[in-house]
């Protein structure tokens, strides 16, 4: 187990078990308030079955894993897990008293994840059906408005 010292604490970087781990429990709680929301607007039969059969043929990628990672339920979880590795059942009591300084935590985060931060890719302009690049304007490519993001 690879592991980090920092903050005063020991965290163990996370594995791709860990990971998918992660992505399952997404899936999970996503359908049960799929399930919550069909049950509250009173459907049921088969559009409750077409919905969640779509759901459930969603394909999880590092996509959904990153997105996840740059929200503060993510960064708390990879955190926990990451400590839970190392306390011997004191994470969450370590977890309380944990500070680390607001600029560090999303490269932490990621360093414990195996990710790298940097500049989102940049993005081609696209044809009329949005799939393939525009052959009349070259191979052009477009800085993207969207701020730096995590990257595998």
């Amino acid at each position: 187990m690879e592991t980090i010292e920092r903050y005063g604490k020991i965290f163990a970087k996370l594995t791709v078990r860990d990971r998918l781990r992660i992505i399952e429990g997404l899936r999970t709680r996503g359908r049960d308030a799929i399930l919550e929301n069909l049950k509250a607007a009173g459907i049921a039969g088969p559009d409750a079955f077409a919905t969640l059969n779509d759901y459930g043929e969603k394909r999880w990628t590092d996509r959904d894993f990153i997105n996840h990672v740059n929200t503060s339920p993510g960064q708390e979880e990879v955190l926990l897990i990451a400590m839970r590795k190392t306390m011997n059942g004191k994470a969450e009591e370590a977890f309380e008293t944990l500070d680390i300084p607001a600029v560090e935590l999303l490269p932490f985060v990621a360093e414990l994840c195996g990710l790298v931060i940097g500049e989102a890719p940049e993005e081609t302009e696209k044809g009329e059906g949005g799939d393939e690049p525009d052959p009349t304007k070259g191979e052009t490519t477009t800085k993207s408005d969207t701020p730096p993001s995590y990257g595998t």
